[in-house]
């Protein structure tokens, strides 16, 4: 597999992984966690489904972590036993729950259980991600580079879409706040949080879908400041001038990301 592709698997497990987790709540709170897409961010790891009575189960594989059972249900819970056992604890028939010492593993699993709820989802995204190289080389990021320059002169606009999404998972860019959205805009930007009780985007890059330009600003912009939103739409509307345009966006992030220290891609931070 490319780098790209591994790169664009990463992409889709982080998506998955937080709106799973948005999803998640606290023990007793009733919210339902989203098992669809629970069900899809276990496919792309490293598991053997089961459907054994009414359970869905996933096997986390022995080259990985024998002896790991993950229950797909609201709880999520990771076991550390054998199917059988889980079972019994799960979905007990009344032979299975005539037994005292039966009634005492169904009544409490805490000897078995590794983990639950969100802790369980920050496992399985590991797991996930363990099975893909996301080490780079400056030729790596190269073609990316190319693939955006050529998909921006011949105005192709879910290209450029995408080479600019994964350029953002290299550098750790999001989208900016609700009071920097423009319509027809993608923007995208760092943040830097070194100031105190302040929070700073840089740099800031700025696709228009209806203009096909392309504009990089590196000016910290601050989401409470009104001059610092006027400031991105005079860039959008060409008032003031960016710090580049065109092509030359595509070098900066090209640049930026092979002098990184180390070339891996970063990974979800769940603080």
């Amino acid at each position: 597999m490319t780098f790209k592709e591994n790169l664009l698997k990463k992409i889709r497990i982080d998506q998955l992984t937080v709106k799973v987790l948005k999803s998640v709540g606290p023990a007793g709170s009733g919210q339902k966690t989203d098992r669809p897409k629970m069900r899809l961010l276990l496919e792309s790891g490293p598991f053997q489904f089961t459907h054994q009575r009414d359970l869905d189960l996933y096997i986390i594989e022995p080259e990985t972590d024998a002896g790991q059972i993950l229950v797909l249900d609201n709880e999520l819970a990771i076991y550390k036993t054998d199917i059988q056992d889980v079972l019994l604890r799960k979905s007990p028939t009344i032979k299975e729950m005539i037994s005292i010492r039966n009634a005492i593993k169904i009544l409490s699993d805490a000897d078995v259980v590794v983990s639950r709820k969100a802790e369980s989802v920050k496992i399985v995204y590991q797991l996930c991600l363990d099975r893909l190289d996301l080490t780079y080389q400056p030729a790596d990021i190269e073609m990316l580079a190319d693939d955006g320059v050529l998909a921006l002169e011949q105005e192709d606009v879910d290209k450029l879409e995408e080479t600019l999404m994964l350029f953002d998972a290299l550098l750790g860019l999001y989208p900016l706040p609700k009071r920097f959205r423009i319509p027809g805009c993608r923007i995208t930007g760092g943040v830097d949080r070194s100031e105190d009780k302040k929070v700073w985007h840089t740099p800031v890059i700025l696709y228009n879908k209806h203009t096909n330009e392309l504009k990089l600003i590196v000016t910290p912009l601050d989401s409470r400041d009104k001059g610092c939103v006027n400031l991105l739409h005079e860039v959008v509307q060409g008032e003031t001038d960016a710090f580049k345009e065109g092509p030359a966006v595509m070098e900066y992030l090209k640049d930026t990301a092979i002098k990184h220290d180390h070339w891996v891609v970063p990974k979800i931070s769940f603080k």
